[in-house]
């Protein structure tokens, strides 16, 4: 079984779907008494999980609406006026990417890597505050910084919210952007993450054009996109 296989298994378990919800060229519309609004998509066609109004108002209006048009501006803005009349809005786009492996990339003899294990986490926290989009300082897993000549200057972290999913963080101080070290501590903490057995995985939106192109560049691929709704 291959990342994005394990990753469609983790949703049809965790969501108690069909096991060929994915593979269905149409879209799906499902009742949920736990989310309000989310919707997710390998390609083929979008999943709408939520509450039994918002689904019936989604299923009248995209039906037979290709996936990616769903995504266009016009239908997201139609969406997001939806949401709006009970107090809900999209919490923007997360376009996940999965690893596949690649040559390792290798850093300056002047950057100095170290590991950090979750035992370490809170002694790191305290340490070094500061890191949010590396760290979550709740549930990180392990994370792997860079030093040069003794200053800390990036983070990238791992999270477990959605076990056995690990999803990547990064964090470079303003100083040291631009020397490369986004895409040496992306992959080397997917690799770690492999290690264990997990699946790494990297988070971006379409407008974060240079996180994308990190991710690309170290071995991740675009494999599926969500929206969800959160109060507003």
């Amino acid at each position: 079984m291959n990342s994005e296989d394990k990753v469609i298994d983790y949703y049809i378990k965790s969501k108690k779907l069909d096991s060929d919800v994915f593979k269905n060229e149409k879209n799906v519309f499902l009742e949920s008494d736990i989310e309000i609004f989310h919707m997710i998509s390998f390609g083929r066609s979008m999943l709408f999980i939520g509450r039994r109004d918002l689904i019936n108002w989604a299923k009248e209006n995209f039906k037979n609406t290709l996936a990616e048009e769903i995504l266009d501006g016009e239908n997201l803005y139609s969406i997001e006026c939806k949401l709006r009349e009970y107090n809900f809005h999209l919490a923007g786009e997360h376009l996940r990417f999965l690893y596949c492996k690649k040559d390792n990339i290798n850093c300056s003899e002047n950057i100095l890597l170290k590991k950090i294990i979750k035992e370490d986490m809170s002694e790191f926290y305290i340490k070094y505050p500061g890191f949010y989009n590396a760290l979550n300082y709740e549930k990180d897993e392990m994370a792997i910084a860079a030093f040069i000549e003794g200053e800390i200057a990036a983070v990238a972290g791992a999270d477990n919210y959605n076990e056995p999913l690990w999803q990547i963080g990064i964090d470079t101080v303003r100083e040291y952007k631009g020397q490369g070290l986004a895409k040496v501590l992306i992959q080397q903490l997917a690799n770690e993450i492999l290690k264990l057995d997990k699946i790494p995985y990297y988070t971006t939106w379409s407008a974060n054009i240079a996180s994308m192109r990190s991710a690309l560049s170290v071995g991740f691929y675009p494999a599926f996109i969500e929206y969800f709704a959160e109060e507003y």
